[in-house]
């Protein structure tokens, strides 16, 4: 009996039903979604804090006019920015050049009563080195005398200090100086105190005035 036939039939019998069998086998198809949103933010401009308030005024304390004993010749006084308390008297030539620093003068220049620098408080942003400038303006070319622009002294010492607790000081009309940070004992975070003193010369033409105003004193603070 010849069996090929059968074999052969049947082996491709056994083969479809295998195809049949491994596509009736579900496929695992992947699934996935997504979704995209926005990064915001709220980008603000700040303006770092920094304000100057003029506390107290540049004073001279009593001033002598020259007495006239000698022609042309200047009473010139000095208040420091530095914490010393010592008032400088000299009398000057036209020049400014110095003749006699005994008091009292030939002419009679000498002073009396309190002195005290210009005090300019500063809120400013806290570890940031600022520039301080100070300007003059003068009132009393014409009427005898000079607030000298020359002569004038800055400081920067802190909050509330008197004769200590100084920052910088120099003999300018330009400082710069570090805004406290607040570590440091006796320092408040921001804030400092700026001093101003400067000359002043006195002629034989300035009229006696128990309240004279020999100008005004500009401070200017920039980071």
């Amino acid at each position: 009996m010849n069996l090929r036939p059968f074999i052969t039939r049947t082996g491709t019998l056994g083969a479809i039903a295998a195809v049949f069998a491994f596509s009736a086998t579900p496929a695992m198809a992947q699934v996935s979604d997504s979704a995209t949103v926005n990064a915001n933010a709220e980008l603000l401009a700040v303006t770092p804090p920094l304000s100057v308030t003029g506390t107290s005024d540049l004073e001279f304390g009593s001033l002598n006019i020259p007495n006239g004993v000698v022609s042309e010749r200047f009473c010139v006084y000095d208040v420091p920015a530095n914490g010393t308390p010592t008032r400088t008297v000299r009398e000057t030539d036209t020049l400014f050049n110095v003749i006699d620093a005994v008091l009292p003068t030939p002419s009679n220049c000498d002073a009396s009563g309190s002195f005290n620098p210009a005090r300019f408080a500063v809120a400013c942003s806290a570890a940031t080195p600022t520039t301080f400038t100070a300007v003059i303006e003068d009132s009393g070319l014409n009427n005898g005398f000079i607030l000298n622009s020359d002569g004038i002294r800055i400081a920067a010492l802190h909050k509330g200090a008197t004769n200590n607790g100084f920052v910088n000081s120099t003999i300018s009309n330009t400082i710069v100086a570090t805004c406290p940070d607040g570590f440091t004992s006796g320092t408040t975070a921001g804030e400092l105190d700026i001093l101003v003193g400067a000359r002043l010369a006195v002629d034989l033409g300035a009229a006696a005035n128990p309240s004279t105003t020999a100008g005004t004193i500009t401070l200017t603070a920039t980071y």
